[in-house]
């Protein structure tokens, strides 16, 4: 039987996202900035281009069902 290989996504933070945009806007090339942090290219280009756009590293909400509130929440 061949098992399928489960790709982990892990979410980078805020301050590592930070980091990557300022390296981009001190000069860096994203081939430079892959090579010195072992992030794929497309990972730091995709996160620079949002800064862009929306002029924040922040992480967007995510959709999805609300979580059920309970007494001690209230």
């Amino acid at each position: 039987m061949e098992t399928s290989a489960i790709k982990k996504i892990s979410h980078l933070s805020t301050e590592r996202r930070a980091m990557l945009v300022g390296m981009s806007e001190a000069g860096l090339k994203y081939t430079e900035i892959s090579q010195n942090t072992g992030i794929s290219k497309s990972t730091i280009k995709d996160i620079v281009h949002r800064y862009h756009i929306q002029g924040s590293v922040e992480t967007a909400p995510r959709s999805g069902r609300p979580r059920k509130l309970v007494d001690r929440d209230l």
